[in-house]
């Protein structure tokens, strides 16, 4: 337009002054075509909303958050954006927000009640104070209408997005829960809780200390899905439970858009938890013989959904697994903080099994016994055995310990774990240097992460070996006892199998069945039978074995989960020598001495109906006893008993039958 007027003169010159005009009316069209309708052409390109300050999250390049009206995809209109610090802006201030035809924030304009309006432009990085006209009295009464509104929103126009929940079975709550009540209802020891608490309360007020990533790792059932919703109760913020179905869609890229759209959702929310239960079916290794090209595009865009260019704070992730071994690394790194639930102890389990009962109406006290008799149970296992308890105390039984004992024992042999609940200390009989060094063995395992965070090593292994029958199985079992580890007893047929790779993958199997209960105690019993000296044989399933078990036992893969492998054999020249280095503690457990089996006779004949006083006859049975083990004893005993049988049957009154010292001659 300048060039036309430097030319017009010259034109002008040779011109009649009629041929000024239509040079005149274009140069007009020109001025009201650059200042009224390209303006317009150019603003049609952005989008201008409304936007109130709430709070400072004070990290990144977007650290204000602001409440925004005319959201996409929302029931109530209203929805949370990010944007980068204003000058002069305080929380509660109302701007306008200008946008780009891509969505980039590029101005900014701080609503004043007063005085002229100052300008922020992003792309120029451009502050211009008294930049506009003062606000008229429409644009204040629109100002002041929606701080109203955006109050309205953020007390109950959360009501309004109910049904953005996904497979929720509850409502999202309108404000928060005490968080002593909302936390109610899980029983978890002391310092996990209040850690959880801890973040929860960091989350809440949008602190930078906050987590965005959280993991709950631990053996099944012990109440992770009930952690993450407690979570989201004492937060008072929408709960989004995802399962890979939620995620995972049937055509390639169409996994990805669902991804984008949960998120969506989620961010749309002031503040939101999504917690993936099973995440490491979710969020497997990309590159893994299992993964496919749909896995990968959900792990892809929920990585830069989560922690992509533009950051957010108001989600928090929380993931649910008992293998953290098979999660993506990118997704694993992302969990700021992991949190190991394993299985409740003692208390806990009384606490557990009580408020099981107590909300299925029964009121009755639990036996003194419970906590002891349901060792290495979790809590969902617990709430099981309250189903049943319940059901035969409507019956018209007693909760005693007998009644609990049946159903905790029926338990236990669904999971594969058996423990004799009497086996103790006081029921162990071996020499005072032996069972020292078995005591102290086992505090270690009791307390094994205070050893660690002191940087004392807890025992891996350890290998009992002696003469057949001297008690190794019962001590194994007085270990678990004791210590409060689960127990997993594994027998030959267990591990060995017809064909090769089978037996190698029993061995991971049965690792991987005592890392989910971990911390746990795995029993290998005549160990000689499946891990014998490499090369003595041309068993090559055995060399299989042996191969996984040095992997599994002490490989290159460091695995957090504390397994204790206790073995037993009675040929300790026959173990593979690899195998025994990885057995460092060796314990021998001998024939029973003379004082030794008169505390063995004492404890087996203390309930028999004996003919003699058995006091003064323990020296003289001990004598006939010499080089017996505790399993001859028994069978000693036993014979013994067949003869008083036989001699009361003879007399026609099984009722009078006694042990005489006769019938241990034999």
């Amino acid at each position: 337009m300048v060039l036309t007027w430097l030319l017009l003169p010259k034109a002008g010159f040779q011109l009649p002054i009629i041929g000024y005009w239509p040079y005149l009316t274009a140069i007009a069209a020109a001025v009201a075509f650059e200042l009224l309708v390209l303006p317009r052409l150019s603003l049609a390109r952005h989008r201008f909303s409304l936007m109130r300050l709430e709070s400072r999250q004070m990290e990144g390049e977007f650290p204000d958050q602001y409440v925004c009206a005319q959201v996409q995809d929302s029931a109530s209109g209203f929805g949370w954006a990010q944007w980068k610090s204003g000058r002069s802006i305080e929380p509660g201030d109302i701007v306008v927000a200008v946008s780009d035809a891509k969505g980039n924030g590029a101005v900014l304009i701080p609503m004043r009640t007063e005085g002229k309006l100052p300008v922020i432009a992003w792309f120029r990085d451009l502050y211009q104070n008294n930049a506009l006209p003062p606000l008229s009295d429409e644009v204040k009464t629109l100002a002041h209408e929606f701080d109203a509104l955006c109050d309205l929103f953020l007390h109950s126009g959360e009501k309004a997005e109910r049904d953005r929940t996904l497979r929720s079975k509850r409502n999202t709550p309108a404000q928060a829960l005490n968080p002593e009540d909302a936390w109610k209802g899980t029983i978890l020891p002391d310092a996990t809780k209040r850690r959880l608490m801890a973040m929860a309360a960091d989350f809440s007020a949008g602190k930078p200390t906050a987590p965005r990533g959280l993991l709950l790792y631990g053996p099944p059932g012990t109440g992770k899905t009930l952690i993450a919703k407690a979570l989201a109760d004492s937060m008072g913020c929408a709960f989004f439970p995802l399962t890979l179905p939620d995620l995972k869609a049937t055509y390639i890229g169409e996994s990805g858009e669902r991804v984008k759209a949960l998120w969506n959702k989620a961010l749309a929310e002031p503040r939101a938890v999504l917690f993936v239960d099973e995440c490491d079916g979710v969020f497997s290794r990309r590159g893994a013989v299992n993964t496919d090209k749909n896995t990968e595009d959900v792990i892809n865009t929920f990585i830069a959904q989560w922690d992509g260019f533009s950051k957010q704070s108001s989600v928090l992730v929380v993931g649910a697994t008992n293998r953290q071994d098979l999660i993506d690394p990118a997704v694993l790194s992302r969990f700021e903080e992991q949190v190991s639930i394993g299985l409740p102890d003692t208390p806990q389990r009384v606490a557990i099994l009580s408020a099981a009962l107590a909300e299925l109406g029964v009121t009755t006290a639990l036996p003194q016994d419970a906590g002891n008799m349901t060792e290495g149970i979790s809590g969902r296992d617990l709430a099981g055995v309250a189903k049943r308890l319940a059901r035969d105390i409507d019956a018209g039984a007693m909760l005693d310990n007998s009644l609990l004992e049946r159903h905790v024992a029926s338990l236990r042999q669904q999971s594969g774990t058996i423990t004799a609940s009497d086996a103790r200390w006081d029921t162990l009989v071996l020499p005072a240097v032996t069972l020292k060094e078995l005591k102290a063995t086992a505090g270690m395992l009791a307390h094994a992460n205070a050893f660690q965070t002191k940087g004392i090593a807890v025992p891996r292994g350890l290998l009992l070996y002696g003469p057949p029958g001297t008690g190794k199985t019962q001590i194994a079992r007085t270990l678990a006892n004791e210590t409060g580890l689960r127990f997993i007893a594994a027998a030959t047929a267990d591990i060995k199998q017809g064909w090769l790779g089978q037996s190698g993958q029993k061995v991971k199997e049965l690792f991987d069945l005592a890392r989910e209960a971990a911390p746990a105690l795995l029993f290998i019993d005549e160990i000689d039978v499946i891990a014998g000296t490499r090369g003595a044989s041309n068993d090559s399933i055995m060399t299989e074995i042996v191969g996984q078990l040095l992997q599994e036992m002490d490989g290159a893969k460091a695995s957090p989960q504390h397994v204790f492998v206790l073995a037993a054999t009675n040929r300790l020249d026959q173990i593979d020598p690899a195998v025994l280095s990885r057995l460092p503690r060796q314990i021998e457990i001998p024939l029973p001495d003379e004082d030794a089996l008169r505390q063995l006779l004492a404890v087996m004949l203390a309930n028999k109906p004996l003919a003699f006083d058995l006091s003064s006859e323990l020296h003289h049975l001990a004598g006939h006893a010499h080089g017996r083990s505790g399993r001859d004893l028994r069978n000693w005993i036993e014979h013994a008993e067949r003869q008083a049988v036989i001699r009361a049957m003879e007399n026609g009154d099984p009722s009078s039958i006694t042990l005489t010292l006769e019938d241990f001659s034999h």
